[in-house]
């Protein structure tokens, strides 16, 4: 009988999470846990905007340093081909399947993610800055679009008007 159900589960493939719970709730569950390494690590810090910056968008840096180069938006994996050297990646999220990109890229920025996020580790080990929490950030900045990021205090800014697309 365990055979048959883990042959069944297999067949249908593995959902996004383990539980009758959406992402939003899930993740409620895991910020209420107050493990500290759950909510830094995984979760991240919320983006804490400097109205004397200057900067377009704001987002909390966890690989340091600061980079220029062409916005690359990158939707899913499928997309990945369309990466050029020097490009700034932006997504909502990267998975290990997008690794071999990193040594083409000047930088990263994410929607969502925290110190132990996968941008995060990939994008120290390659020595690239990474931005994670940028809200939205797939919505706000277009591909072609030049950039300057600065992970060290958590900046971006547009070099191209919004809506430009190189």
């Amino acid at each position: 009988e365990r055979r048959s159900a883990w042959e069944s589960w297999c067949a249908r493939g593995n959902p996004l999470l383990i539980s009758p719970l959406t992402m939003e709730e899930a993740a409620a569950k895991l910020v209420a846990s107050k493990d500290p390494v759950i909510v830094k690590g995984v979760m991240g810090n919320i983006p804490r905007p400097d109205p004397d910056a200057g900067a377009d968008l704001f987002g909390v840096g966890t690989s340091p340093g600061v980079a220029e180069g062409v916005a690359r938006v990158i939707l899913d994996e499928s997309q990945l081909d369309q990466v050029r050297p020097g490009d700034i990646l932006v997504a909502a999220a990267t998975s290990p399947g997008w690794s071999y990109v990193f040594s083409y890229l000047s930088g990263v920025i994410v929607e969502q993610g925290g110190s132990l996020s996968h941008p995060s580790v990939v994008g120290r080990e390659y020595g690239i800055p990474v931005l994670v929490n940028v809200f939205d950030a797939t919505k706000k900045i277009r591909t072609g679009q030049r950039l300057r990021i600065d992970a060290n205090r958590g900046h971006i800014f547009f070099l191209d008007p919004p809506g430009h697309t190189g």
